[in-house]
């Protein structure tokens, strides 16, 4: 349990330090200044490409584990709502046919 919190802070802060060196090169980029972008993201250095591939496949899994997480709980409400709208559905076509 320890080991998994040291890893989660561990990776909380290696994305952090990333989004920063991104909105650094993002702010500098639209104020106009000369930026080393490749050079300030690493680009050419295999150890720094390597996190960045790494951060962003952890990212991408995450996000995987959260979109399941959450279409799992909303498809179980809308079942009982689809059901309440198709009983509706089926009274209104009822008493559509009574005034034909």
């Amino acid at each position: 349990m320890i080991t998994l919190r040291r890893e989660s802070l561990n990776f909380n802060r290696q994305a952090d330090a990333k989004i920063s060196v991104l909105r650094e090169v993002i702010r500098r980029v639209q104020n106009g200044e000369e930026v080393d972008v490749e050079g300030l993201l690493g680009t050419g250095n295999k150890e720094k490409e390597r996190e960045w591939a790494e951060l962003l496949q952890e990212i991408e899994e995450e996000d995987i584990l959260w979109q399941s997480k959450s279409k799992k709980k909303p498809e179980s409400k809308p079942e009982t709502g689809e059901k309440n709208t198709s009983n509706e559905e089926a009274a209104q076509s009822k008493d559509s046919h009574v005034w034909i």
